[in-house]
């Protein structure tokens, strides 16, 4: 299944790209997720992130890889399973 959703920002790319690469702000829009980065600097191929989505300790953990990193318009990442994200 695949979801998608068009949002329309009033902002130069580059201010969004900053504003999305902040992992550890996600939270701030996607309601109910805690993301950190757990290796590399979190802004280049090789980094990994975890994200926990849920409330309190019910909900589900997803561990990622970013594999492409092309600034300011781009962040390519696979999960665990190499499922593209």
């Amino acid at each position: 299944m695949h979801v998608a959703l068009d949002v329309v920002i009033n902002a130069p790319v580059s201010a969004v790209f900053v504003a999305f690469s902040q992992w550890s702000e996600q939270g701030r829009w996607m309601l109910g997720t805690r993301v950190e980065v757990t290796k590399g600097d979190g802004a280049s191929v090789g980094s990994e992130l975890s994200a926990f989505t849920g409330l309190g300790p019910v909900g589900f953990l997803d561990t990622m890889t970013i594999t492409r990193w092309d600034a300011p318009y781009r962040v390519g990442a696979r999960d665990s399973s190499g499922a593209r994200i």
